[in-house]
């Protein structure tokens, strides 16, 4: 990666104390061990981030790159690395990439001058999570009263904090939930909840989502509507269950100082307290026919015999409808 490790080295050695202000534990290496620590890890993290971005071009080297182009290595990777007990400190990975940069050959220069550490790292996690740069950059209701759907029409720049309330209806873009999404949103959670000037905007979408998810069937609300995605069958699968505990499991101990859909829950309580709007009384029966339609193949036809029982019940039920017209219609001939 780097020919010459003197500056690097030395370099290290110069961050060495405010590395260990980064950590809440007593680091016992002496500063030459940490040091060379912080210099491995480094290297390693940045060529990680510049072999998966490609900047360098090495598009005949990745082909047969076993770490690129292993679809489970990098997920564990992203896993792993998202974790805050595996992470150094920002500073030493952009002092690192700075180093690279100005030793490039100069028609590489361009790429580097147009990169910096955080796009290559946004680039790297976004996979985890199936979002764009966009979505994880940084800037309660009732299942029972408002209509959900899920923005089928995204674009690939969709951000997942897109929340839009229209008469009747909350449109929210898809979320797939992966391997690495809880430690992910975790690691976002805790940089936000560390940083002064930066706003609770994951934070608040993990509230919002917890606020919406009292019962597993929320959660099966929202998969049908394509704002959740995850598998619910094969290895590695999640159930309804599991995707509610989830977000409420990731809001302990967060302390939220602004919360960024305070005007959307705003809007969607004004609208569940009137009574007498027409479009409100459409929505809930709309909320409600979708429910008994996904309760109904559960409650029902689960076997042969209930399948049986509810088709007679039917047909009786319609005979006995037609009975009664003529018979009313018999008292009035005309």
């Amino acid at each position: 990666m780097m020919k010459n490790l003197n500056l690097p080295s030395t370099t290290m050695l110069k961050f060495e104390e405010e590395a260990r202000r980064c950590y809440s534990e007593k680091i016992n290496f002496d500063e030459y061990k940490l040091a060379e620590i912080l210099l491995v890890d480094g290297c390693f993290l940045l060529e990680l981030l510049l072999r998966y971005s490609d900047i360098e071009n090495h598009e005949e080297d990745n082909v047969e790159d076993p770490l690129i182009n292993n679809a489970r290595t990098i997920a564990t990777l992203q896993h792993d690395l998202a974790l805050l007990e595996n992470q150094i400190p920002f500073s030493i990975l952009g002092t690192l990439f700075g180093i690279r940069r100005d030793n490039v050959p100069q028609p590489l220069r361009s790429s580097f001058i147009e990169h910096n550490v955080a796009t290559l790292a946004l680039l790297f996690f976004k996979s985890a999570l199936g979002l764009s740069n966009k979505a994880i950059q940084s800037k309660s209701s009732k299942l029972s009263v408002i209509q959900f759907q899920g923005k089928t029409d995204t674009a690939p720049e969709e951000n997942f904090l897109d929340i839009e309330f229209t008469t009747e209806v909350v449109k929210m873009p898809l979320l797939e939930i992966r391997e690495a999404t809880e430690s992910i949103f975790r690691n976002r959670i805790a940089f936000e909840q560390y940083s002064i000037d930066t706003s609770h905007c994951i934070a608040s979408y993990i509230f919002l989502m917890r606020s919406l998810l009292h019962s597993s069937h929320d959660a099966e609300i929202l998969h049908h509507r394509k704002i959740m995605g995850y598998d619910l069958s094969g290895g590695g699968s999640r159930s309804h269950e599991d995707v509610s505990i989830l977000f409420k499991s990731m809001c302990g101990r967060v302390v939220l100082k602004d919360f960024c859909f305070s005007d959307l829950c705003t809007d969607v309580n004004k609208y569940s307290r009137s009574w007498l709007d027409w479009h409100r009384l459409r929505a809930i029966m709309k909320v409600k026919w979708c429910e008994y339609m996904i309760a109904l193949p559960c409650d029902y036809f689960t076997n042969p015999w209930t399948t049986i029982s509810v088709i007679v019940a039917i047909v009786l039920l319609s005979f006995t409808a037609l009975q009664t017209y003529y018979t009313i219609r018999s008292y009035y001939p005309h």
